[in-house]
């Protein structure tokens, strides 16, 4: 009897002394791997989130028995096909590689209906579609005058006459929007007769007003900025930035003079001049100001090339200039990354990225990637072109905090992730009516439109309400036990 005793007791100890490290190797990412080369290998995982959520889950064609969102753990090193079904959705795949101790994320995946159909916003027969991206307004046109033209607000879903059909301006020819910031106050540039009018417009329900300041444009302006919340304009005319007051109807000439380029930022106008020094001048002139740029040895090898820039200055130490043939220059080495054909960029704060594109490609400048100070051999920011078949891109939008990308090639809208393993999955959306803009604002996750046959106003929502939006891989418990994260995004 005691000699069985002695034997479970040794049973026992073997498979305690085997299992518990096992065990604790588990918990830490390892695992038992048999074989010809028998070993202990550490894993990697997978988080998978949808929206919207409860995807079903195929693992290398076998199903996992969670749905999204989910993590998959205890994964050797390696290549995985993964392959997310929602019942109503198109079928969404990629291969991911797991590594070592690391969190492969994707955490914002985006599944797209089998069949989309654009919510009817307004019925009737629209020729145009202009937006104010400042203040989430959309101006539709049934003819090109302003009598015609009527203000949608995306938020409120609400639509009422731009102008009264007995106005003074309702037969003037609408030819171009200028906004700023978080305003509800635009310049509208009309003609009738050939005759240019500049029309200050405060949107507001139902009732807009509308000053016509043109005897402040004495000359066609080139560029015209302004501040949020403010009638203070300024505008580069004949090489002279002006200021004007759009409220009482004044002009302040010449208030800088030989500027081929400006931008209105945190109340400070940052000037390019015209030998090709970069000024920063407060607004309200109560400051001298301060040159920000200024390099003999390169400063017209940087801007020489061009004799007007579009000037943009953005949060987090970021500022873009487009020259005249479509060149992009930043603030960042090596200052010119595209040499001509830009046609829009769009700059993503949060992850200080910039998206750019020309009329057949779309691509990513990550500023994040810049390496500078003390390092051995400084890194520039780098340029990825993301997409390259297009056909006549015109217009591009970040989505889904820059995880996804939306453009418009010709007459189509398509959906595209930002960041991709195995080449990029486009996704065509919706047909628009022929020679039309589209607009997209993340306040609703919608696409609005004018519909290919009917030319009413649609909307598609690419992005689900916030209720339906799974939680970042940031948020979950496991995130803070995992030292490393590969960040896939979008994909």
């Amino acid at each position: 009897m005691l000699f069985l005793r002695k034997i479970f007791f040794y049973i026992f100890l073997i498979i305690y002394l085997i299992v518990c490290p096992l065990i604790i190797l588990y918990a830490f990412g390892f695992i038992f791997k048999p074989g010809g080369t028998t070993k202990v290998t550490q894993t990697g995982l997978i988080y998978l989130a949808t929206a919207p959520t409860g995807a079903d889950v195929y693992l290398d064609r076998k199903q996992y028995d969670r749905k999204t969102p989910t993590i998959i753990t205890g994964l050797l090193p390696g290549k995985y096909k993964i392959i997310l079904h929602a019942r109503g959705y198109r079928p969404w795949t990629h291969s991911i590689e797991v590594k070592v101790g690391k969190a492969a994320v994707l955490d914002k995946i985006l599944l797209v209906p089998l069949k989309i159909a654009g919510d009817v916003k307004a019925e009737d027969d629209f020729r145009d579609i202009k937006f104010l991206p400042a203040n989430g307004h959309l101006l539709l046109s049934k003819e090109n005058t302003l009598g015609e033209t009527y203000v949608f607000d995306c938020m409120r879903e609400k639509i009422w006459p731009l102008v009264d059909k007995n106005s003074t301006f309702s037969e003037e020819a609408l030819n171009n929007i200028i906004s700023a910031g978080k305003d509800n106050s635009c310049l509208l540039i009309t003609e009738n007769k050939e005759k240019k009018k500049y029309l200050w417009v405060t949107i507001e329900e139902e009732k807009n007003s509308i000053k016509n300041i043109t005897k402040l444009f004495p000359i066609e302006p080139t560029s015209v900025k302004w501040m949020p919340q403010s009638s203070q304009l300024f505008a580069l005319q004949a090489g002279c930035i002006n200021k004007i007051d759009a409220g009482n109807r004044a002009i302040y000439p010449e208030y800088l003079k030989k500027i081929k380029g400006f931008d209105i930022h945190e109340s400070f106008i940052y000037a390019l001049t015209e030998n090709n020094t970069l000024l920063k001048i407060a607004s309200d002139g109560g400051w001298a100001g301060k040159t920000i740029f200024n390099e003999p040895a390169i400063k017209d090898a940087v801007f020489g090339s061009s004799r007007a820039y579009d000037v943009k200055v953005c949060p987090r130490n970021c500022m873009i200039f487009v020259g005249e043939k479509g060149e992009l220059l930043t603030n960042h080495l090596p200052y010119k990354f595209v040499d001509n054909g830009v046609l829009g960029h769009e700059f993503c704060a949060k992850d200080r990225k910039i998206l750019i594109w020309t009329k057949d490609k779309i691509g990513v400048l990550d500023l994040r990637t810049e390496r500078t100070g003390d390092v051995e051999f400084e890194i520039p920011p780098r340029l990825k072109w993301i997409y390259e078949k297009g056909i006549d891109i015109k217009q591009a939008f970040w989505a889904y905090d820059a995880a996804y990308i939306i453009f418009k090639d010709g007459d189509k809208v398509f959906l595209m992730e930002s960041e991709w393993l195995d080449g990029p999955n486009v996704r065509d959306i919706v047909t628009v009516k022929t020679g039309t803009s589209v607009y997209y604002t993340e306040q609703t996750g919608n696409i609005y439109y004018l519909d290919a046959e009917s030319g009413e106003l649609k909307s598609v929502k690419i992005i689900p309400d916030k209720e339906l939006i799974p939680l970042s891989f940031a948020e979950t418990k496991i995130a803070k036990e995992i030292k490393e994260v590969i960040n896939v995004g979008g994909i």
